[in-house]
C-alpha cells in the first residue's frame, strides 16, 4: 500500500540524514520482515487476496481498505468488529468507513469484553449507508455487491468471507491483526485470525 511506501522512503530519508552508507541501508529495506498483523498477506492457491491487519479506528480501516482496493481485480469483501468497553462512538463510523471501499462487508464480533457480542454489532450496523442492504449468510452471494451481513462468530464470519471470495478478489480481515486471543465477558480464548483465514482456505480448496 502507499503508506508503507512513504513508510519505508520516510526510514531511507533517517537514514541518509545520518550518514549511514545508503546503499547499505536500500539493501536491509529489501530484506525487511512482515510486521505481524499489518496488512499480513496470508498465501494461498486460491487467487484470493487475504491480508490481516490491526486496523481498529475508522481512520485505520478506511486508510487499509483505500490501499488495497486497486489491487481488487473483482470485488473487496471486508471482515471487521469492534472491541467492548471502549469508545462506542466510533463503531457506526466503522460500518461508515468500511462501505466507502468495500463491496461485500461482515460485521463480526471482536474482544467484547464485559459487552453482549450482539449489542455491539447492533451499534455497529447502525452506521451502516441505507443504500446498503442487509442479507442473511444464507442470502448472501459471491456476486452480491453494496450488502453486509452479520455473522458475531469471528471463526465463522471468516469462513464465511473466505467461501465468497472468487479468484481477483480481496478479503481484509480486520481489527486484531496479530493478537493470538479473544476476550469475552467470562473468558479469554486462543484466537488468531491469520490462522483461521488458513484453516478456511484449506476447508475451501477441499
Amino acid at each position: 500500500g502507499a503508506f508503507n511506501a512513504q513508510n519505508c522512503a520516510a526510514t531511507l530519508g533517517v537514514a541518509w540524514a545520518l550518514g549511514l552508507d545508503f546503499k547499505r541501508a536500500v539493501k536491509s529495506l529489501e530484506n525487511a520482515p512482515q510486521t505481524p498483523g499489518r496488512l499480513e498477506k496470508i498465501e494461498n492457491e486460491l487467487g484470493i487476496g487475504v491480508y490481516v491487519d490491526y486496523a481498529h479506528t475508522p481512520d485505520a480501516l478506511l486508510r487499509v481498505l483505500e490501499s488495497v482496493k486497486p489491487l481488487a481485480a473483482g470485488k473487496l469483501i471486508c471482515v471487521f468488529g469492534c472491541g467492548g468497553d471502549r469508545d462506542r462512538k466510533k463503531r457506526p463510523l466503522m460500518a461508515k468507513a468500511a462501505a466507502i471501499w468495500s463491496d461485500l462487508i461482515i460485521i463480526t464480533a471482536d474482544n467484547s469484553r464485559s459487552e453482549e457480542p450482539a449489542a455491539i454489532l447492533d451499534e455497529i450496523e447502525a452506521g451502516m449507508p441505507p443504500e446498503w442492504s442487509k442479507k442473511t449468510p444464507e442470502d448472501l452471494t459471491a456476486t452480491a455487491a453494496n450488502c453486509f451481513v452479520r455473522v458475531e462468530d469471528r471463526s465463522k464470519a471468516i469462513e464465511s468471507a473466505i467461501k465468497l471470495a472468487s479468484a481477483g478478489d480481496i478479503v481484509v480481515i480486520a481489527g486484531k491483526g496479530h493478537e493470538t486471543y479473544q476476550i469475552f465477558r467470562d473468558r479469554t480464548d486462543h484466537f488468531d485470525d491469520r490462522q483461521e483465514a488458513r484453516r478456511a482456505i484449506v476447508g475451501r480448496g477441499k
